[in-house]
């Protein structure tokens, strides 16, 4: 056996001791950036996608955790506001946003307001697209 007392022998609970350090160390940074993206998504979505005042929620729909953070949400919104009179005030609105915001961030938002087939008012619906690619 070689006797060499410049070389040091590991000794396999450390090892193993080091290899969890190194796992729980991954794990707690890719939680902390997870939820960092998170956060930016939800704050440039909702501040690109303001919801249209006295409309009631119809449906929310999202692919991760929480609606409007990383992934796709989409909102249905129904006002009894003709178009027009919703058109105009989120034109207005988001004329708005765009002084008060140099960059979209990383949110893709979008919304699309149409006629409610259903009746008097209008159907909303606000979309968007957040670190899913």
């Amino acid at each position: 056996m070689y006797n060499d007392p410049d070389i040091r022998r590991h000794n396999p609970r450390n090892v193993l001791a080091g290899v969890v350090l190194i796992i729980v160390g991954v794990v707690i940074l890719s939680v902390l950036t997870v939820t960092f993206i998170d956060n930016r998504c939800y704050d440039d979505s909702t501040a690109w996608l303001p919801v249209y005042p006295n409309a009631t929620v119809q449906s929310v729909e999202y692919d991760y955790f929480r609606a409007w953070g990383i992934g796709e949400t989409e909102m249905i919104l129904v006002s009894p506001d003709d178009r027009i009179t919703v058109n105009t005030w989120y034109a207005n609105t988001m004329e708005e946003i765009a002084k008060k915001y140099t960059g979209r961030g990383l949110a893709d938002t979008d919304y699309q307001i149409r006629r409610n087939p259903n009746g008097d008012g209008t159907v909303i619906t606000l979309s968007s697209a957040c670190a899913n690619s």
